[in-house]
């Protein structure tokens, strides 16, 4: 009995080695001819084209690097076109002339965009999404078409801080609101020295003061005149025309404080005021104020 034991277990040891190699190879050759299948969809394309006669528009970086399944050689045109679209999510588009355009799917985004602090609509906004751009309406209304769900949409207005929002911010059932926050910034002291001319310049507390060692005669004036050369000046004017008599706001001649070395002067002119009593050559420094005056001068 032993040998026949031994003789039976050789062959059903054979029998499943013959069964473990029949099944490798099976699967090799599945696994082999899935890869053979595959191809890229540039090489897909052009065999499309040289089959049905159609010619494909696209960009380069479109297709690039796309590998799919070989379509079934017995699909029809119309029914490989279909086949791409569901392998790729491109969109295949039919043109005149046995053309086809392919892009990439877009989806539609919209939104309103209003002012943070107000919460009023900002029209005119820039909506970017990479090449694809958009202007808000009136109503701070906007639609725009992107072409990659991982597109990041910036929005920017003058006056406020550009946002940066997802595609999966946005609702594709309803269109949200999109808040701006105001840009304000705070400017540096602006002090301005040669004003109007040089020698001019403004002071801190609102004063004006002219130094006569570096002033210059104002254009349209023969001499560097103290009281003619300060009606250049905005608020100060002359009523009658006259040199010495000037109005300062919206005042009376009368009603100006004329100091001279803080001694307080009661004429100004000479000759109807056709002539001012003040020598530019020996006066050296002028000092201007037209408000703010301090509560010592009364």
């Amino acid at each position: 009995m032993d040998p026949p034991t031994l003789s039976f277990i050789l062959v059903k040891s054979k029998y499943l080695l013959f069964i473990t190699l029949l099944v490798a190879l099976s699967a090799f050759r599945i696994s082999a001819q899935e890869i053979a299948e595959t191809k890229l969809l540039i090489n897909i394309l052009t065999d499309l084209q040289e089959r049905y006669g159609y010619q494909f528009n696209y960009a380069s970086e479109t297709i690039e690097n796309i590998i799919i399944p070989e379509p079934n050689k017995e699909l029809t045109f119309e029914e490989n076109i279909k086949y791409l679209e569901q392998q790729t999510g491109l969109q295949f588009s039919t043109l005149p002339n046995k053309f086809i355009s392919i892009k990439k799917s877009s989806a539609e985004l919209c939104g309103y965009v209003r002012d943070k602090d107000t919460g009023e609509p900002i029209a005119f906004c820039t909506v970017q999404a990479g090449r694809v751009s958009a202007l808000t309406n009136e109503t701070g209304f906007f639609k725009i078409d992107i072409n990659n769900e991982n597109e990041t949409l910036y929005i920017r207005h003058l006056g406020y801080k550009t946002l940066d929002r997802s595609y999966a911010f946005f609702k594709k059932e309803d269109c949200g609101v999109i808040y701006l926050i105001p840009n304000r910034q705070q400017l540096s002291e602006i002090i301005l020295y040669d004003y109007l001319i040089r020698g001019i310049d403004k002071l801190d507390n609102g004063s004006f003061e002219i130094d006569f060692n570096q002033f210059s005669i104002l254009p349209g004036l023969i001499e560097s005149d103290v009281l003619q050369s300060i009606q250049a000046f905005p608020g100060i004017i002359s009523i009658n025309e006259t040199v010495s008599n000037i109005n300062i706001r919206g005042g009376t001649n009368d009603q100006n404080l004329i100091l001279w070395d803080d001694i307080k002067m009661y004429q100004s002119g000479h000759f109807f005021g056709l002539i001012s009593m003040y020598n530019p050559q020996i006066t050296q420094k002028v000092k201007l104020q037209k408000n703010g005056t301090p509560s010592s001068y009364t």
